[in-house]
This record gives structure tokens, C-alpha cells and sequence, in this order.
């Protein structure tokens, strides 16, 4: 869906740099529909600090806006009160829903589209509001945010940046906060807003109701490089070894010499390389089911739609034995003739009797057999026919 948004003049100019802002995608303002999110809101028992409303920064106490229940087993429930919920949303407070990408599947569509691109996990959060009231005051992300505005105009408001990078866990604080704002716009339904970590920036809607999306992206940087590192070094006796701090001078610097060579061994021109693979290799899928199929061996049928079920792009590894495929935390080793198969299925969800059709050479048996097992072991998903 953001395909000619995420294009190669973004990353060379915006991505990381500056703000980014692309007018009327199409479909963003289909993502979620008011009647869809007031039914999630009756139906998920949403809490704090998932659920939440905010106004100016300050959140409001959740028994405001939420009825606590407990069963008769004593366990504690909660559901949205909604005259107290409505009347709080008049007065000017913002509705901040976290992780809306587990709710609504075309929202998490999205989340998995530029996961697949960006090679980071994203999360959405959803913030509706109802007056032209801020519901955060002037602040800073320590992560990237993609903004998809879908219903309705907000004004936003960039102050800049006090200090380059700024990080989570940071030696020095990003302050002092600025005062001049150094660019304002207003999103409209369809449009989508790139703004890198670090940028201080308020939003206000505009008058009626306005709802966008968040999609956050934590990008490694050079601590997380380091401390792959660093545990990387945990394979070398030197590096695991104590430092000999009674012992003398000589023994001390020859110790922290041949710890210094290893360091440095380890950080070659291919480093960067081999720590985004391991990265990617080792990312965790979304839970994906399709109830109430829970056996892929008999449930698979020629309309199912099948498709390798990892979050990063797939890199082939291929030797005269085998091709290796490394995803899920995993290392994947099949025949060279299945390396076709295993591509077209990373291509993306494809219906399970083209796919036989493709490789009718392999046999149907065993192209089904292929999918079964790699299905039953989680490589592959299967849901009932092509959307």
C-alpha cells in the first residue's frame, strides 16, 4: 500500500534526515472506520495504559472513562463506560488506542508491509480526537513515526532538533525544549507524514473528529551494533576470561592487547553485513491461524493460499547440496530442486493449485507434502483461499 511512498528518493533524502510528507495515498482512509473502532471499544476490554485518554500530556484516570467488574472467580474486568467516555472525548481529550495493528487486520497489513520494508518491527497506535485541543504537549520520540492520517485534519507543529540521535537511554538529555516552530502543516484524510526520532513536535485537530494512525519504527544504531559485538566476543576465551587486575603491568597491557586484536578481528568490512542477517534471521513472526483448520496435511486444498509466513525479506543461500534458508531463529536446509518453490512461495501468498501447476514436474504429492511439513513446522502459512 505504501509502495510510492517508500521509494528510493525517501530514503535518500528524508529517511533518518528530515520530515517527509506525501499527500492522498490512496486507502489510507479506509484503514479503520468510526464503526469499527467504537465496536472494538465495546467488545476488547481494553485498560490502561493500553487504552487511555490524554489531554495536554496529562492522562486521565481510567475510572473516569472505565467500569472496574470482577467475576465471581474474582478475576477484575473492566468495560468502557460510554456517557462518561463521550462526554470526556467532548470536553477535548484525546483517544489513544495502542497496538491497533492486533485489532484491525488491515491496519496490521500495513504494519507487516513495512516491517518487510524497513526490517523493523512496528507497532501502530491510534489517536482520535474531537476539539482542537493537543493531547500531548511539545515532546520528542526516541523512535522513527510513519503518520497515516484517516479521518478528518490535524495541524502539526516541528520545532527541530536540540540534539542530533538522541537515544532512550542517552548520556545527556534532549533539552533544552525550543520555542520557534519551524514548520506547521495540516494532514488530511489519505495523507501520510515521515518524522524522524528526535524531532520536537506538538499536533492539535482541526474542528470535528480526527483519527491517525502511528506506526513507530525502532532502527538499529550504533549501540545495537556494539553490543552484537560485544556478544559476539563472548565466543573467545579472552574475552571471557577475568581481567588479571593484580597481576603485573606487562601481563595487564599484553591482556588488554590481545583482547583489542579479537575486538578488531571481529569488526571487518563485513561486519554491518553479517549483524543486519543475523538481525532479520532472528526476527519473530506474528501469530497467524486459521481456524478451525489446524491440520495443514489434510486441510490443504488447490484455493488455499499458501506463502513462506516470515517478516523480512528472504535471502537464499545456495551450495551444490542444498540451499539454506535462515529465518524464525532458525537454519532451513532443502535439495537443490526445492529452491524454485521455496522462492515463489516468498514472492508472496499464492493459491495452493497454481502452485502445483508451477512445479508440476516435482509431483502434486510431493509439492504438497513440502507445504504440509513446512506449514506444520511454521514456515508457511496457509488460510483458506486467496482475499
Amino acid at each position: 500500500m505504501l509502495e510510492g511512498v517508500l521509494d528510493a528518493a525517501f530514503f535518500a533524502e528524508s529517511w533518518g534526515q528530515g520530515p517527509h510528507l506525501v499527500r492522498a495515498v490512496p486507502c489510507v482512509s479506509s484503514l479503520v472506520r468510526w464503526d469499527e473502532l467504537s465496536r472494538a471499544l465495546e467488545t476488547h476490554r481494553l485498560t490502561t495504559p493500553r487504552l487511555r485518554l490524554v489531554r495536554d500530556g496529562k492522562p486521565v484516570d481510567e475510572s473516569s472513562y472505565l467500569r472496574s467488574l470482577t467475576s465471581r472467580r474474582g478475576v477484575r474486568l473492566t468495560e468502557v463506560i460510554s456517557s462518561r467516555l463521550n462526554a470526556l472525548l467532548a470536553e477535548g481529550h484525546t483517544l489513544v488506542v495502542d497496538a491497533i495493528d492486533e485489532i484491525f487486520p488491515r491496519v496490521r497489513a500495513v504494519a507487516d508491509e513495512l516491517e518487510h520494508t524497513l526490517h523493523e518491527r512496528t507497532q501502530a497506535n491510534l489517536y482520535a480526537s474531537w476539539r482542537p485541543e493537543r493531547g500531548f504537549s511539545c515532546h520528542w520520540d526516541d523512535h522513527d513515526v510513519i503518520v497515516l492520517q484517516v479521518a478528518g485534519t490535524k495541524q502539526w507543529r516541528l520545532y527541530g532538533i536540540q540534539r542530533p540521535y538522541p537515544l532512550y537511554r542517552d548520556s545527556e538529555p534532549n533539552e533544552p525544549m525550543p520555542t520557534d516552530v519551524v514548520e506547521e502543516l495540516v494532514l488530511s484524510p489519505g495523507d501520510v507524514f515521515y518524522l524522524p526520532r528526535g524531532w520536537w513536535h506538538d499536533a492539535r485537530a482541526m474542528e470535528g473528529a480526527s483519527l491517525h494512525l502511528t506506526f513507530g519504527i525502532t532502527n538499529r544504531d550504533g549501540t545495537h551494533f556494539l553490543g552484537w559485538l560485544v556478544d559476539e566476543m563472548r565466543k573467545a576465551d579472552i574475552a571471557r576470561m577475568d581481567i588479571p587486575r593484580f597481576a603485573s603491568e606487562e601481563a595487564l597491557r599484553q591482556h588488554i592487547a590481545e583482547l583489542r586484536e579479537d575486538f578488531l578481528r571481529r569488526w571487518d568490512a563485513d561486519a554491518i553485513k553479517r549483524f543486519f542477517a543475523e538481525y532479520d534471521e532472528h526476527a519473530s513472526a506474528r501469530p497467524t491461524l486459521n481456524l478451525p483448520h489446524v491440520d495443514p496435511v489434510s486441510d490443504l486444498c488447490s484455493s488455499s493460499r499458501v506463502a513462506l509466513g516470515v517478516p523480512r525479506p528472504v535471502v537464499f543461500h545456495t551450495s551444490g547440496e542444498h540451499v539454506e534458508v535462515r529465518a524464525l531463529g532458525q537454519v532451513w536446509r532443502f535439495a537443490p530442486e526445492a529452491e524454485p518453490l521455496l522462492r515463489a512461495l516468498s514472492a508472496g501468498p499464492v493459491a495452493f493449485g497454481d502452485l502445483a501447476a508451477q512445479f508440476e514436474s516435482l509431483g502434486a504429492d510431493v509439492v504438497r507434502a513440502l507445504v504440509a511439513d513446512l506449514a506444520a513446522r511454521g514456515l508457511v502459512t496457509v488460510a483458506d483461499d486467496i482475499e
